[in-house]
């Protein structure tokens, strides 16, 4: 472990051992009941501001179902979910923060055509040393809003009358820490952490409902964020399990997104478990590192951009993967030609279905890819690769028929991204 992540975890060990100790405001005291049907967002806010006007503490939800909207954190609080304490988000578009009262700095997923809002249950913007832990969870309620009323799926973006954007949207912070809780019946992202500093997720368990499913129900999104230690977490998700972007669009401090770190977690999803790109920062020195994927179709999918922007990508390590996914690798430029390189695999295991490809646009390779002991089946399709290299294992690079390699060029060269 290197000597910044020494002090990185240190620092947040002191900080939650500080949490722990300061004065606890339980929402009960402030009018919350917890039955599952009285509205008590107002009364977990006033918890919440009273604690961060004394200087911190922790703001406790004991066991119960708290009916809530839109609630806003503070610096200084250690928001904690006790033991059967759940968080539910309120079935009433009323009761969540709207676009204009929300943060104009920030993303809102209105520009993706995703149909989601600018409201969310749990927000954060511009606060420092704030901690969400469970063992309780936060519950997005999010068939509420995704399905009709007889329970049948909402099958499009534009059939949604309405919905919450992420779950939990944390802006512009610094010392973020989020541990031992549930995220679960989100309506769409479940954690959004835009343009943060210093963040520390463990032991988080990610729930996205399937059936019927939830469009877009990403997992956790990590953008232009800086220093971020990721361990120990289970994600299961219908779209992007955990995504690694860089959209500083919309933010006042543009952060490029590095060294960040993922280990020893757990993911499902019904598109990319992982998957790394997309905005118009850059996105550099980042690690997975011990990652089992499963029931995936994609395990590890790079793209670069989507749309206009484009985010140029760099020193992206993996090591001691396993993966049971129909595809392993998906590497393209969706947009922008912005540039790949130094992308390292060492140690991937698993069963996969069909070949991976790497596939730029021609005249913008990808540079310094290398598969060290990958043992997988079906190998790798890849054009345009400066500094491929294949070293063990059983995943060797396929020759491509030239008519093929033509028309690919040309798909991509039109546009037409015939990857994702």
């Amino acid at each position: 472990m290197s000597g910044f992540y020494k002090v990185f975890i240190a620092g947040f060990a002191a900080f939650a051992q500080i949490a722990l100790e300061a004065k606890t405001y339980d929402v009960a005291d402030f009018g919350a009941k917890g039955d599952g049907v009285t509205k008590d967002t107002a009364a977990i806010q006033r918890a919440i501001d009273a604690a961060t006007a004394a200087g911190g503490g922790t703001v406790e939800l004991r066991a119960g179902t708290y009916n809530s909207g839109t609630i806003w954190l503070k610096s200084n609080v250690d928001f904690h979910l006790g033991a059967g304490a759940t968080l539910k988000g309120s079935p009433d578009k009323a009761d969540y923060c709207t676009v204009g009262d929300y943060v104009q700095n920030s993303e809102t997923s209105k520009e993706c055509g995703e149909n989601a809002s600018g409201g969310h249950l749990v927000v954060a913007v511009e606060q420092s040393h704030v901690t969400i832990r469970g063992p309780g969870r936060i519950d997005g309620n999010g068939l509420a809003f995704c399905a009709y009323p007889d329970g049948r799926e909402r099958f499009h973006q534009r059939d949604y009358e309405w919905r919450p954007g992420a779950m939990l949207h944390l802006v512009e912070c610094d010392n973020l820490r989020i541990s031992d809780v549930e995220l679960v019946n989100s309506s769409y992202w479940n954690c959004f952490v835009q343009g943060c500093e210093n963040v520390f997720v463990r032991g988080v368990r990610v729930l996205t409902p399937r059936a019927p499913h939830i469009l877009n129900g990403d997992g956790f999104t990590i953008d232009s964020c800086r220093y971020v230690s990721i361990s120990d977490c289970q994600i299961v998700a219908y779209d992007d399990g955990l995504t690694i972007r860089c959209n500083q669009k919309r933010l006042k401090r543009k952060l490029e997104c590095s060294h960040v770190t993922v280990a020893n977690c757990t993911i499902s999803s019904r598109m990319n478990a992982i998957r790394v790109g997309v905005g118009n920062g850059a996105i550099h020195d980042v690690t997975f590192s011990n990652i089992a994927i499963h029931d995936s179709r994609t395990a590890v999918n790079f793209c670069s951009s989507w749309g206009r922007s484009g985010t140029p990508i760099r020193n992206v390590r993996f090591s001691g993967l396993t993966v049971d996914a129909m595809d392993f690798l998906r590497m393209h430029q969706n947009g922008k030609t912005t540039p790949m390189e130094d992308i390292y695999f060492d140690g991937v295991s698993g069963y996969v279905r069909m070949r991976s490809r790497i596939w730029p646009k021609k005249g913008h390779p990808f540079r310094n890819v290398t598969f060290r002991d990958v043992d997988l089946p079906f190998g790798l399709e890849a054009l345009h690769v400066e500094g491929l290299k294949v070293d063990g294992g059983r995943f060797e690079v396929l020759p491509l028929d030239p008519a093929y390699a033509a028309y690919v060029d040309a798909e991509l060269a039109a546009g037409r991204d015939v990857l994702y």
